[in-house]
C-alpha cells in the first residue's frame, strides 16, 4: 500500500525562560539543497507598505508572506500568546493592536515598530541572511512556567479575494523555565 504525507513541517523543542526576552531566528533553508530559500523582494515591500494603509504596487507585486507563531496550553489548546509578522492575514497592524497575556487573556505581539516586529521578515529576500527573526519582549513573556504546545505557520496570499496558502513549517513543545528576578524592565 502507498502513502503520501502533505505535511513538511519539522519538530523542534524550545525551551524559554518567564519573564526573559524571547529571541530567535530561523534560517529558511532550501529542502532540495539549493542554500538559502530566500522570499521575494515584493513580499517584504508590500508587507511594511501595508502597515500604513492600502498600497497598489501593480499585480507583479501583491504577492504576500506572512508568519504566526502560536503558543497553546498543552492540555487545553487554548492559545497563551499568538506573535505575529505585521501583515499575517491582510490585517493593517497597528501599535495598539499588541496585547500582553494575562492568566485569563490571550495575548499578541505584533511588534512595537516595523524593526522591531514580532516577526521579521526583512531579512528574507536574495540579498540578505535569509533569517526570520522572532523577537518578544519579557513583559509578553509572562505564561506560567510549564510545557506549552507551539506552531509556526508561514502564510502566502497571491492576490487579494484568493484563499491563502498555509503551512506549518515548525511544530512541538514550548517549556517555560522559572524565574526569580522579575521586574527589572
Amino acid at each position: 500500500m502507498a502513502s503520501i504525507s502533505t505535511d513538511i513541517s519539522s519538530e523542534l523543542d524550545i525551551t524559554a525562560r518567564r519573564g526573559d526576552t524571547f529571541i530567535m531566528e530561523l534560517s529558511v533553508i532550501d529542502p532540495a539543497g539549493n542554500g538559502t530559500h530566500t522570499l521575494p523582494m515584493a513580499a517584504v515591500i508590500v508587507q511594511y507598505a501595508n502597515t500604513t494603509g492600502t498600497v497598489d504596487v501593480g499585480d507583479a507585486h501583491k504577492t504576500r508572506y506572512g508568519c504566526k507563531m502560536s503558543i497553546a496550553d498543552a492540555t487545553t489548546n487554548n492559545e497563551v500568546l499568538s506573535i505575529y509578522s505585521p501583515n499575517y492575514g491582510d490585517n493593517t497592524w497597528a501599535e495598539g493592536d499588541n496585547i500582553a497575556p494575562t492568566a485569563t487573556v490571550a495575548g499578541q505581539w505584533y511588534g512595537q515598530s516595523l524593526a522591531d516586529g514580532g516577526i521579521d521578515l526583512s531579512a528574507c529576500v536574495a540579498t540578505s541572511t535569509g533569517k526570520i527573526k522572532i523577537k518578544v519582549p519579557a513583559s509578553y513573556m509572562s505564561m506560567e512556567p510549564g510545557v506549552y504546545r507551539y506552531d509556526f505557520q508561514v502564510r502566502y496570499k497571491l492576490y487579494a479575494g484568493l484563499d491563502a496558502e498555509i503551512t506549518t513549517w515548525l511544530h512541538g513543545t514550548f517549556t517555560v523555565n522559572a524565574d526569580i528576578t522579575t521586574g527589572t524592565a
